[in-house]
């Protein structure tokens, strides 16, 4: 036996339950790192070179069935059956924040390379895209066509989601070709709301909502009716948005 430290060998808790699949595996060759994911809801980190494993990231609290990495802050992203994308940062094991706002298990999460955006989706195709600088959704929108999605990839270039069901649906991002315009429709309204010092415009097929301070766009909500929007109002304490259509 070679003399000196050796990796914990027989430590149980640093292992995948057993009778429990592993569902994704996820190579950092910039940590020299192998994570494994499992329905036993933990995140196992595995050394490239001597393949002994690491602790493990706990914190979900059902099965995972989706990591990446997301190389420029090296975080790792993780998702599931939980309703939460997890944010990980694998040097101190502990995640650092939860983005919150999907209704369904999730069926993966992945990041735009190139980017400061995420891209989460749930089982009942739901999408949301995150900032990851702020952790906010800067656009919602969901899979026509597909009562169920499985699966969830991203290719950057050219800038495009694809999601997998029965079918495979895929979105390109839509650049506005004015790019000193809101949005290439007409601006319907716009509405200041003092509460959140934020200007919300409407277009025929979307929402957006600025920043007052500095005029960057926060938040983009497309396919919220059926028909083109009209009008919008908000309630009296300025949290609640009314779109008309």
């Amino acid at each position: 036996m070679r003399e000196g430290y050796n990796p914990v060998r027989s430590n149980e808790a640093w292992y995948h339950k057993k009778d429990k699949e592993i569902m994704d595996l996820l190579p950092i060759p910039d940590l020299g790192l192998i994570a494994s994911a499992g329905f036993d809801s933990k995140i196992c980190l595995w050394r490239m070179d001597s393949l002994q494993p690491k602790p493990p990231l706990l914190g979900h609290n059902k099965g995972v069935y989706s990591l990446d990495w997301y190389a420029d802050n090296h975080l790792i992203l993780s998702a599931g059956l939980d309703h939460d994308v997890y944010i990980w940062n694998p040097h101190v094991n502990k995640w650092i924040f939860l983005l919150k706002g999907h209704n369904h298990s999730l069926v993966g999460v992945k990041w735009m390379p190139g980017t400061n955006q995420i891209i989460s989706a749930d089982i009942s195709g739901m999408f949301r895209v995150w900032d990851v600088r702020t952790f906010t959704t800067i656009q919602t929108f969901n899979c026509p066509g597909l009562n169920e999605i499985n699966c969830l990839a991203v290719t950057q270039p050219p800038k495009r989601i694809i999601a997998g069901g029965r079918k495979l649906v895929f979105y390109d991002y839509n650049e506005p070709t004015g790019h000193n315009l809101a949005d290439d429709e007409a601006a319907i309204s716009i509405l200041y709301n003092p509460i959140f010092y934020t200007f919300i415009t409407a277009h025929a097929k979307c929402i957006k909502v600025w920043d007052a301070s500095n005029g960057s766009l926060q938040s983009v909500f497309r396919d919220l009716t059926k028909s083109e929007i009209t009008c919008i109002c908000m309630d009296q304490r300025n949290r609640k948005l009314f779109v008309g259509d």
